[in-house]
């Protein structure tokens, strides 16, 4: 991990670094995982707890491949789907007085109904629809042919 690397060497292997990934994408966000690592740190000798920006640099440096080892020859169910993520931090109230919009990216998935695989990703603005993207995520999941 630490092999031709420039600058100051990881204190933490990448093993430890994608076990807080899931456990900040499933249960904490990073200041309250930061706190929760420093707490288990008192009770385990030689264990320090990562800060919070070595937590966030390691996990967004972080290469996530989509698994490419579904067989090709065999018929899939494909389930697509999306979700809004916020980008901007406005108020309630700023929305409605100043009438602002919200602001927003969607992220569609494409996932294996039977494997539980994601098979595609895209993100797109906040305007464009699932059906739009059902033809995208389809061929980028290697299943064309709609």
């Amino acid at each position: 991990m630490n092999e031709r690397k420039e600058g100051t060497k990881y204190r933490y292997p990448e093993s430890f670094i994608k076990l807080l990934a899931v456990v900040h994408a499933y249960v904490l966000p990073y200041r309250q995982l930061e706190g929760f690592m420093r707490a288990l740190s008192q009770y385990l000798d030689g264990l320090k707890a990562p800060d919070y920006t070595t937590i966030w640099w390691r996990v967004a440096k972080m290469d996530i491949g989509i698994s490419r080892n579904v067989e090709l020859d065999k018929d899939v169910t494909i389930a697509v789907d999306s979700t809004g993520i916020k980008v901007s931090n406005r108020g309630e109230w700023i929305r409605k007085v100043w009438k602002v919009k919200r602001g927003f990216i969607k992220v569609h998935i494409a996932v294996d109904t039977k494997t539980k695989q994601i098979l595609a990703i895209e993100v797109t603005k906040e305007n464009v629809g699932d059906g739009k993207m059902l033809g995208r995520l389809v061929e980028s999941s290697g299943r064309g042919g709609m």
